[in-house]
């Protein structure tokens, strides 16, 4: 049935649903079951069925004054759609004012039913803030959330005059009450009665299984979000000053990532950076910067893996949403996902040494061939206008080296003995003395570089320098280092090799049972 029809509302009695645009389907639900048990008695006005291209206001405005009851759905969920519901139940108490009783039928005063389909008891006037209700005047649908049988069965029980079916009987007793009033009934009493029931429990049905396909909850995984808002400057020189002039606001729980909590208002650089060190700071600056510079033309970047503040966690940041505003200002929301590890197979000790020699090599890639990315060799030929880049990457990659052996306790002094041997103790305080001394001083020179504003010749000279004098004063620790960890491997690798060999295939798995290797007689 589309809108209003002029020519059957003598004797209809006029029925208007409202209803957000998320609990349709229950309108559509009510609506059906309505017009089956009440055929030619009611009339329904729903603003779904109104021609598409029309002045939806005005129209609603129109049937609702010539509506005889406007029955309001409820389901006690967020409504984040622009519903015309509030406007239609204020329009419908307007006009209650200037015309209390029903036109066609004088005698009968107009009224409002709001209809309440829950899975728990809520304030149910929530969704009609502001509007006087009598609470005797709503009809609702309260149930279990747990499985639809259950459900379904305990409509056939004695529920009381409080189970989901009563109540929507009663309401539909309601109707049928004001139409026998105005039009006399043909109908026994006991027998419209038990018809009314069975329209109550198909409607039941109808609304549970709707409401237990609903989405009970949801949640969000927890992340590390930030809004970098840009405004436009004229004195931003590059991707390091669009990100130090930017703004900050956290949102989340940011802690894991950035050491702030709690902090509501936007951020200036330094304050977003207070807790944290130079070199991680630096990281930050040059991972945000090329995110957020990069992000207006969809580029690629490398550079999008932080280390958080207390350096025991890398994180994976990306764009998620970008609004420019037409003051040319721009806000960058984005996200920081820690990285989370495969799970380690196998033996401990095979997968410690996997992971020192991850280390190890990792390091000798970096720095001690020609050909490394961060040789002395190829920082030396690298463009000055291209250093601050490099030495930026260089940071970046050793914190990440570095997190890496700590995470898995690679610096612990038994896992150093294991690999080095027990001899090795007589060196050790030499050897730390030598990586912490070259290590600051390539730091210190690193932090150098980028707080300069215009790099010249002599500062990059300086800082090749100073990696030269870090790579050749490491490289034999790495070496040996290496060394080892590849003869453990290779040991460890050969016994097994070896047990392999006194092991029928038949007792694999007794071998594994037991943990130890069967000899063959």
């Amino acid at each position: 049935m589309p809108y209003l029809d002029r020519s059957d509302e003598g004797r209809a009695l006029n029925i208007f649903f409202s209803y957000a645009s998320e609990d349709e389907k229950i309108a559509d639900a009510l609506a059906r079951r309505f017009r089956v048990a009440f055929v030619e008695g009611i009339q329904i006005t729903m603003m779904s069925e109104f021609p598409n291209g029309l002045n939806w206001r005005h129209l609603i405005e129109e049937h609702v004054a010539q509506t005889d009851i406007l029955i309001a759905l409820a389901t006690g969920r967020l409504k984040p759609s622009h519903s015309f519901t509030g406007f239609e139940i204020g329009s419908f108490s307007f006009s209650l004012r200037a015309a209390p009783y029903m036109k066609r039928f004088p005698s009968q005063l107009r009224r409002m039913i709001p209809f309440a389909v829950l899975a728990r008891v809520p304030d149910t006037t929530n969704e009609f803030e502001g509007i006087d209700i009598d609470p005797e005047s709503f009809r609702d649908v309260r149930f279990d959330p747990t499985t639809l049988a259950d459900n379904l069965s305990n409509l056939y029980g004695e529920g009381g005059s409080r189970s989901p079916d009563e109540m929507i009987y009663k309401l539909f007793c309601d109707i049928e009450d004001i139409i026998a009033s105005v039009r006399g009934s043909t109908q026994q009493i006991e027998q419209r009665a038990q018809i009314l029931r069975g329209h109550a429990r198909a409607l039941c049905r109808e609304l549970f299984e709707n409401m237990l396909n609903r989405e009970k909850s949801v949640s969000l995984p927890t992340s590390n979000k930030l809004v970098i808002r840009v405004d436009p400057r004229s004195d931003v020189d590059g991707k390091y000053d669009l990100i130090e002039q930017a703004t900050l606001r956290l949102e989340g729980p940011c802690y894991d990532a950035f050491g702030l909590s709690d902090v509501h208002q936007p951020l200036t650089w330094a304050e977003f950076t207070r807790n944290v060190e130079e070199d991680i700071a630096f990281a930050w600056r040059g991972a945000l910067g090329s995110l957020i510079s990069a992000a207006p033309r969809a580029n690629f970047i490398d550079n999008n893996f932080i280390l958080s503040f207390d350096r025991t966690k890398i994180f994976r940041i990306f764009t998620a949403r970008i609004a420019v505003y037409y003051n040319n200002a721009a806000e960058f929301e984005v996200y920081a996902i820690e990285i989370l590890h495969n799970r380690d197979y196998g033996d401990p000790t095979t997968t410690c040494l996997l992971k020192a020699m991850q280390v190890s090599l990792g390091y000798r890639f970096m720095f001690l061939e020609e050909t490394s990315e961060f040789s002395p060799t190829i920082v030396k030929a690298t463009n000055l206008k291209d250093l601050k880049g490099r030495v930026l990457d260089l940071l970046n990659g050793l914190n990440l080296l570095l997190q890496t052996a700590d995470e898995y306790r690679l610096n612990e002094p038994k896992t150093i003995l294991d690999i080095l041997g027990v001899q090795a103790s007589s060196t050790l305080d030499d050897s730390y003395k030598t990586w912490e001394r070259e290590k600051n001083a390539l730091y210190s020179g690193a932090k150098v570089v980028l707080r300069l504003k215009d790099i010249t010749t002599t500062d990059k000279d300086a800082f090749v320098n100073t990696l030269k004098s870090f790579c050749e004063n490491t490289v034999d620790m790495n070496r040996n280092y290496t060394a080892a960890v590849l003869n453990l491997l290779q040991r460890r690798i050969g016994d097994r090799a070896q047990l392999d060999k006194f092991v029928p295939v038949t007792s694999r798995e007794q071998r594994r049972e037991r943990g130890r290797p069967t000899r063959v007689a």
